[in-house]
């Protein structure tokens, strides 16, 4: 065991930055290798990129977190002239606080009223309150879209790196 301590970089095997951008670059799509990207696929994924960005929630210890989607489910159904998959994308989901994210709901981001839970959603989806009105629109996706994936890319390449060679 301590063996294998020791030479733990012998152990795991680094995944390079080009299939990270690949990763990113399909999830962002809704879909990765043939296959529809989940919540539960993307999971752990989110939860590595908070670390890497070191982004963390205002929590007590009572207060759980849960990933959603930013822009509601409901906003996709019977919306021909966007793209499905960006449901269930990497770009739309973040972490939410479980509790509070029950009076987000189906609202948009511009619906939300609660002033900690704005913060929390802008925190976690880095949008800012002030483009909540812009990203509130469905037709704006793809611009959501844009602005998240460079974010992902960004954090899976440089800052990723930066934090594997300390």
């Amino acid at each position: 065991m301590a063996k294998d301590i020791k030479n733990w970089k012998d152990r795991l095997i680094c995944v390079d930055e080009s299939s990270w951008k690949i990763f990113i670059e399909g999830a962002s799509e809704g879909k990765y290798n043939g296959q529809v990207t989940t919540k539960k696929t993307l999971g752990p994924v989110l939860y590595y990129y908070y670390v890497l960005k070191k982004i963390a929630p205002t929590i007590d210890s009572e207060t759980k977190i849960e990933i959603d989607h930013i822009v509601p489910e409901e906003k996709f159904q019977g919306n021909n002239g966007v793209d499905q998959a960006l449901k269930d994308s990497l770009i739309n989901f973040a972490l939410l606080p479980k509790k509070d994210n029950i009076s987000k709901s189906s609202k948009a981001l511009n619906e939300i009223t609660n002033d900690w839970l704005k913060e929390e959603v802008s925190k976690f989806s880095e949008i800012p309150q002030s483009d909540f009105a812009k990203y509130s629109d469905i037709t704006n996706i793809d611009e959501m879209k844009e602005m998240r994936r460079e974010k992902f890319l960004e954090a899976f390449s440089s800052i990723r790196n930066s934090e594997l060679s300390n």
